[in-house]
């Protein structure tokens, strides 16, 4: 428990150094949709429903019910759990853990200290102003190579009914991208997402041993998501920190998506569950690019119909800053992004068995594109290993959940704690590929999940 409470604590300390250091970003001059560059790519991707229960199986479940969010990954399991009220839930996640733990040595060869060694420093009574350097090379150091995650915070909270749900959720990450030749090269930025779903579901039976689920969920996906920075940039604006920097050197990209979810169970004889999910679908974005955070305020359609526009006046000497701040963004400046739609088919073994309750789920992500480019035996069988995802699940007296999975091909494990509208925590550790192949460039990733007077 000392080691969890240790590890808990420095995630939040490494959280905070992160929103510090990556908060800012160096003027822009002119507007421009530079910002959907390859350096964005990962930024404009669809979103990711998460949740750590998930993770630990693998990413599997489909046809998981038991939980809250089971509808958010497919609707028609709405259908299959009566009412839920969500308190606000945070699950915070923490990237490339190994490299933080244990880093080895650093660019000049020297042994560098890992996360535990740093909070043992602190005990000891080093400020955090002593740490910083040591924390903020420790955490560039550990980025991998290509696109990569640095740290997700997720809030939660919603209500469902037996056929009806509705669900906010509030993500922000910072995305690392980093094609050079060390962590000197590497650029970072901060992704803000704000998700408002609906989701509706009906049972339809068909006799004594099979029955069908429908689902359908509409969402509202708003995006904010920073430009690019740089080590460079980020320590220099780090040491010459102000209000004036937050709101006026900060260029972003905001925009809406509006994507479509279905989903399908066929409830089988022997407790067995095949679910068909297709999501994504109508997930275009539009986007604008902003010069800074005033600009931002004022001009965009989703702020200003919400809160108004601002009215602070820019007084400083720089006229072509001032003029950015109250310029509306040319057409040039606007960009849209359009996702492709996918297929996810799972078949999921649930036995309602009173003192244990296993679960086994297998899921194939992305079925529809099974065959992409497929021209030998060995293309179809590398696209269905990293398309297969398998968790299992074992429940102990309905309090005590244990959880292991391949996503993949890589290995993910956690474990839940409930007591029922008192406290529920949810830990996983798994692994995710930001490459093109699998292998490429994987991340280790530690999530935990925290909900208080809410159900599971």
């Amino acid at each position: 428990m000392k080691k969890i409470n240790k590890t808990i604590l420095l995630s939040g300390i490494l959280l905070a150094s992160t929103s510090m250091i990556f908060a800012v970003s160096e003027p822009t001059p002119t507007y421009t949709s530079a910002l959907s560059g390859s350096k964005y790519t990962m930024a404009t991707d669809s979103y990711e429903v998460f949740s750590s229960h998930r993770a630990a199986m693998g990413g599997a479940g489909l046809g998981v019910t038991g939980f809250y969010d089971s509808y958010l990954y497919n609707p028609a399991n709405i259908t299959k759990d009566g009412f839920k009220l969500y308190m606000p839930t945070l699950t915070t996640s923490i990237n490339n853990v190994q490299s933080l733990i244990a880093p080895g040595d650093d660019d000049n060869g020297d042994p560098q200290d890992g996360l535990f060694e740093l909070y043992d420093r602190y005990n000891a009574g080093e400020s955090m102003d002593d740490l910083s350097g040591d924390l903020v090379a420790l955490m560039l150091n550990s980025i991998n190579s290509g696109y990569g995650e640095v740290a997700t915070v997720n809030v939660r909270t919603g209500v469902k009914f037996r056929n009806f749900g509705l669900n906010l959720d509030i993500q922000d990450k910072v995305r690392s991208y980093n094609f050079g030749l060390g962590s000197s090269t590497a650029s970072y930025l901060d992704q803000l997402d704000i998700v408002a779903s609906g989701a509706l579901g009906f049972n339809i039976p068909i006799n004594n041993a099979f029955s069908v689920d429908l689902g359908a969920m509409v969402a509202f996906n708003y995006r904010v998501y920073s430009k690019g920075l740089g080590v460079t940039e980020a320590l220099g604006l780090m040491e010459d920190f102000s209000n004036e920097t937050l709101t006026q050197q900060i260029p972003l990209t905001a925009g809406y998506s509006i994507p479509i979810t279905l989903g399908a169970n066929l409830n089988m004889p022997l407790d067995m569950t095949l679910s068909v999910v297709g999501r994504n679908i109508n997930d275009t974005f539009h986007y604008t690019t902003y010069n800074n955070f005033e600009n931002f305020m004022n001009f965009d359609p989703t702020m200003t119909s919400l809160l108004g526009t601002m009215t602070h006046e820019y007084t400083g000497s720089d006229d072509e800053l001032a003029g950015s701040i109250n310029y509306k963004p040319n057409d040039a400046s606007s960009f849209d992004v359009t996702n492709d739609w996918q297929m996810d088919v799972g078949l999921t073994w649930a036995p309602k068995w009173k003192l244990i309750k296993p679960v086994i789920a297998l899921d194939f992500m992305e079925a529809n594109k099974l065959f992409d480019d497929v021209e030998t035996s060995d293309d179809f069988t590398m696209n269905l290993l990293e398309s297969a995802h398998v968790g299992t699940q074992l429940t102990l007296l309905n309090f005590l959940d244990v959880r292991a999975g391949l996503s993949s091909g890589y290995k993910s494990f956690g474990a839940g704690f409930d007591i029922p509208f008192l406290v529920h925590v949810d830990a996983a550790y798994y692994f995710k590929e930001f490459g093109t192949v699998l292998g490429e460039s994987p991340s280790d990733v530690f999530s935990i999940k925290l909900s208080l007077l809410s159900a599971r």
